[in-house]
């Protein structure tokens, strides 16, 4: 099992957006600029379909837990897009009816060893993200406090987790069809 070990900050500004950004391409090793499509439900866990402009597979995530938790289990795995509308309709009889789309614009960077992405999202704002993958659920204490000194380095406020589930659910609300109304494709 793998955890993704999570901090966010909610930018208000293009801005502070621009200041960070400028801070990362002068000390980070830049990863690349994506454009997304992501396919979110909520039931009967998280789940998300990632379609990535010039990628040939999806990136699909799993994850049990709440935002508020600091590190929440997740299964990350590639699916040939070939295969997209055999998986939603399984994941439909799984119970998964309902889904969510959101369109991402990421610049992606590494900064001491931890992954840095700014995001322009639909429905969220510029949000800033820091993260680290682990295996061993003792290094997730380290791996947080870590993070924190980079926020505090990049001059962010930590998005409250609660705060966050809050938009989460925002967006939910608005967004929700089901995944008949949904084409699955970029």
């Amino acid at each position: 099992m793998q955890y993704e070990v999570e901090k966010r900050s909610k930018l208000k500004e293009k801005s502070e957006f621009e200041r960070v950004k400028n801070y990362l391409d002068n000390n980070a090793e830049f990863l690349g600029k994506k454009e997304m499509k992501s396919y979110l439900y909520q039931k009967p866990t998280f789940l998300r379909i990632r379609l990535i402009a010039g990628e040939n597979e999806a990136l699909i995530t799993e994850k049990v837990g709440e935002y508020t938790e600091v590190a929440r289990p997740e299964k990350e795995y590639n699916l040939p897009i070939s295969k997209i509308n055999e998986f939603v309709s399984l994941k439909d009889r799984e119970g998964y009816e309902t889904c969510s789309l959101l369109h991402t614009t990421r610049y992606s960077y590494k900064l001491n060893g931890f992954k840095v992405e700014l995001n322009e999202i639909d429905y969220l704002g510029l949000i800033v993200e820091i993260e680290a993958i682990t295996e061993n659920q003792k290094e997730i204490p380290t791996i947080e406090e870590k993070i924190k000194k980079i926020m505090k380095k990049l001059n962010l406020e930590e998005l409250n987790p609660k705060e966050y589930q809050k938009m989460m659910d925002y967006m939910y609300s608005q967004t929700l069809k089901s995944i008949s109304e949904h084409e699955f494709k970029l």
